[in-house]
C-alpha cells in the first residue's frame, strides 16, 4: 500500500473528524476542526490542507501555513555608508 495526498472534499471530511493525536501531541498540532474550517473557507484558493491516507485508510491530516518573513532587524552603527555617496 501507499501513502498519498488528497484534498479534503465533502466525501472525504466526515471520515477524517475523528482522526486523533496523542494528549502529548495537541500543542504541536491544529485541531480536526480548525484543519476543516481552514479547507472550507479556502476550498476555491487551492487551499493547503491535505488528507494523508494508507490506501484508502486515513491516517492524518496536512495543513501547510505559510508565513511572512521576517525583516532583519538593522543595528545601529552596522551599516557603514560611503561619505563621499551622496544620496540622489
Amino acid at each position: 500500500m501507499t501513502v498519498h495526498f488528497r484534498e479534503i472534499t465533502p466525501e472525504n471530511w466526515r471520515s477524517l473528524n475523528s482522526l486523533k493525536v496523542k494528549e502529548e501531541q495537541t500543542k504541536y498540532v491544529a485541531s480536526n476542526v480548525t484543519i476543516m474550517a481552514r479547507a472550507y473557507a479556502f476550498c476555491h484558493n487551492k487551499s493547503p490542507v491535505y488528507a494523508i491516507y494508507h490506501g484508502e485508510l486515513p491516517i492524518g491530516l496536512l495543513m501547510l501555513v505559510r508565513q511572512k518573513a521576517k525583516r532583519p532587524r538593522q543595528i545601529k552603527g552596522s551599516v557603514r555608508q560611503n561619505p563621499k555617496r551622496r544620496a540622489k
